[in-house]
């Protein structure tokens, strides 16, 4: 598999750390029917170091530490209070069709 690689508005990190939540036994066994993309980071949120930056993207570095959360507002984007929550949630399937609207 090729090593990933930025996109515009992107943030490349490699994933130093993860929660790992009491069911995610049953997330990653099918309980649960996420469809999960392959590979994958278990864990819907990280610390990771920033290994590259897209060049539009402002006020991260490349060596800096951050958190990567899987809530999302919409009201940094979008200007409405709307929430949406991805991770486990919000990956294979889901995403694709949510990416093509």
């Amino acid at each position: 598999m090729p090593d990933p690689s930025v996109v515009p508005g992107g943030v490349l990190v490699d994933v130093l750390a993860v929660r790992v939540p009491s069911y995610t036994r049953q997330v990653l066994n099918g309980d649960l029917g996420y469809d999960l993309p392959v590979p994958l980071v278990p864990g819907p949120t990280c610390i990771g170091r920033v290994v590259a930056v897209a060049e539009d993207v402002f006020g991260i570095e490349v060596g800096g530490v951050v958190l990567c959360n899987s809530l999302y507002s919409s009201a940094e984007v979008l200007g409405s209070p709307d929430e949406i929550l991805i991770g486990w949630t919000g990956t294979g399937t889901a995403v694709r069709c949510f990416e093509q609207d």
